[in-house]
């Protein structure tokens, strides 16, 4: 029993079916019309002087297994490696975008802010839940110098 097991091994298993293949497909085959009138198909080729046409070549020699093997291995490694620099460059592209998208809310906020501390005199802010106290002029204007600053240097223009 255990040896009918082994012989059903995958890897024997796999290399008997290579075999027969092998060995079923390697002969041509050939089509002719005989003396007769008849159309002949045949493994063998026609007899001398008969025009023939050969409709199947003889398939290449067989393939070493480890050779085949090795082979898809390295093409499936390729692939993964394709897959992953691929996933890498998307999410380096959302990363990316992801950013951007801050860099301009941030620079929206600033703006407004800007607009908030040039176009007011008397600029208020909260400091507690109903508290508020009113922004000194001097200190109004060293937070536009700022917030002009920041916006030149984190906005691009």
């Amino acid at each position: 029993m255990n040896s009918i097991l082994k012989l059903f091994h995958p890897h024997r298993l796999a290399v008997l079916i290579c075999v027969l293949l092998a060995i079923s497909a390697e002969a041509a085959i050939y089509k002719w019309v005989d003396e007769n009138g008849q159309t002949v198909y045949s493994e063998t080729p026609p007899p001398r002087g008969t025009s023939a046409t050969r409709l199947k070549d003889a398939p290449p020699p067989p393939v070493d297994p480890n050779e085949a093997m090795n082979s898809l291995r390295s093409r499936a490694d390729a692939f993964e490696k394709r897959q992953e620099e691929r996933s890498n460059a998307e999410n380096e592209t959302q990363q990316s975008a992801e950013r951007e998208k801050q860099t301009r809310e941030n620079c929206e906020r600033l703006r407004k802010n800007l607009e908030t501390l040039s176009n007011n005199p008397q600029v208020r802010e909260k400091t507690g839940e109903d508290d508020y106290r009113v922004v000194p002029e001097e200190e109004r204007q060293a937070r536009i110098q700022e917030t002009r600053e920041r916006i030149q240097k984190e906005c691009n223009n």
